[in-house]
Parts: structure tokens; C-alpha cells; sequence
């Protein structure tokens, strides 16, 4: 399923425009890439329903460390930093 949402992220970011020149690919290699991975990981696959339930239990692990850092940054007032760009490209500290 981490290569469906990056195909689809692949579609998304090509609606940006930037000044740089960087690789770009057909539209249809991430729609076939999304849709193929897609149908591999449904439970049409022939996969056993355990693998679906382990990656459920997978999933919930790490959905709670992720909830718990969402609520106590809500309770300290913690601010989440702002991206910045380009902090990456200019070869200084990232934090």
C-alpha cells in the first residue's frame, strides 16, 4: 500500500510548478503503478486474512505512539515548526 500513496503523491506533486529542472515521468506509469499495487494488496490477491490482520495490529502500533505525541503537544502548547525549504538546500542544520 506505501507504493499506492507514493504513485499517488507522484500525481499530485506534478501539479507544481517550480523553477528547477527535475525528472518527470508520464502520467500513466503512476496511475498503472498505483492501480497494479493497489490490486496486489487487496484481499483478492489470495493472500490469508491472518497477513491482513497482522498488518492491522502493525498499523494500530504505530498509530498510537503517533496519537499519544498528538495529545501531549496539544496539552504543552507545543508549535510544530514550520517546513522550511529551503533550510535543505542551503547545507545548514535542518533542526
Amino acid at each position: 500500500m506505501v507504493f499506492t500513496v507514493v504513485d499517488v503523491a507522484v500525481l499530485v506533486l506534478r501539479r507544481d510548478r517550480v523553477d528547477a529542472d527535475h525528472f518527470h515521468t508520464p502520467a500513466v506509469l503512476p496511475v498503472i503503478g498505483s492501480l497494479s499495487c493497489a490490486v496486489v494488496t487487496t484481499p483478492g490477491a489470495g493472500r490469508p486474512t491472518e497477513q491482513y490482520r497482522i498488518s492491522g495490529v502493525l498499523l494500530a502500533i504505530g498509530v498510537v505512539p503517533w496519537g499519544v505525541t498528538v495529545l501531549i503537544n496539544r496539552r504543552t502548547g507545543a508549535a510544530v515548526p514550520a517546513l522550511d525549504p529551503d533550510r535543505f538546500t542551503q547545507g545548514g542544520p535542518v533542526n
